[in-house]
């Protein structure tokens, strides 16, 4: 099994009065996300897959 970690840099507007003058308006973050998989080819292949395949599951039939 391949144990894949993604980071990913995330622009996040803030929340509440902004003073542009005193504060960035923007916060920023990392997202994670892990996969495992024995599937291979290049990260950005496998991420795909992930992806493509995490959209087919989450959508059901009503």
């Amino acid at each position: 099994m391949r144990c894949l970690v993604y980071r990913r840099r995330v622009k996040t507007p803030r929340k509440g009065p902004i003073q542009l003058d005193l504060f960035e308006p923007i916060e920023r973050h990392n997202e994670h996300k892990v996969v495992m998989t024995n599937k291979r080819g290049t990260p950005g292949t496998v991420l795909h897959f992930h992806n493509g395949r995490g959209s087919q599951e989450g959508s059901s039939p009503s």
